[in-house]
């Protein structure tokens, strides 16, 4: 049995499931060893145990550099990122996609999405930096969804539907 070095219940649950998954891998890759090598129980045993010491060490290490670096706060991310997302549609919703190029002009940018905190805008100019056809793309999703559902995509159609997905 390994420890796994927390007393933090959600940490712990988070870590046994993570255990749990590395230690099937483990196993299975032992039956292998086992065959090449002709292990022992107690030698299998001894390297099973010493990889999962490992691997709980490695989850370890990653929980607390998170934490020091401040990107532990889950709740607080996950919550950016809706107010991101958020903040994106209603712009789309209110602007359309015709000048989303255009959201780069001098100020446009804070200003279109002031409800954001600077760390929020920074990350969104990140996000639209990598998808530079995101209007393309999405009026794309639209027509591909028109066609799922038995829907021409004449017209306005892939507009509106693209309107409506966002």
């Amino acid at each position: 049995m390994v420890s796994l070095l927390t007393k933090d219940q959600p940490v712990a649950r988070r870590r046994a499931v993570a255990m749990t998954g590395r230690s099937e891998t483990v196993r299975m890759s032992l039956y292998e060893k086992i065959e090449r090598e002709g292990l022992t129980a107690d030698q299998a045993s001894a390297v099973f145990q010493e990889e999962m010491v490992r691997y709980r060490n490695m989850l370890a290490y990653q929980h607390q550099s998170i934490q020091q670096d401040g990107e532990g706060r889950v709740a607080e991310r996950f919550a950016q990122m809706r107010a991101i997302y958020g903040a994106v549609n209603r712009d789309f919703a209110d602007n359309g996609f015709s000048d989303f190029l255009g959201l780069e002009y001098v100020g446009g940018f804070e200003r279109r999405f002031a409800d954001l905190d600077d760390e929020a805008r920074a990350h969104l100019y990140a996000m639209l930096g990598r998808a530079p056809d995101l209007p393309e793309h999405l009026l794309n999703e639209a027509r591909d969804l028109l066609h799922r559902v038995g829907i021409d995509d004449s017209g306005d159609r892939s507009e509106a539907a693209r309107q409506i997905m966002c």
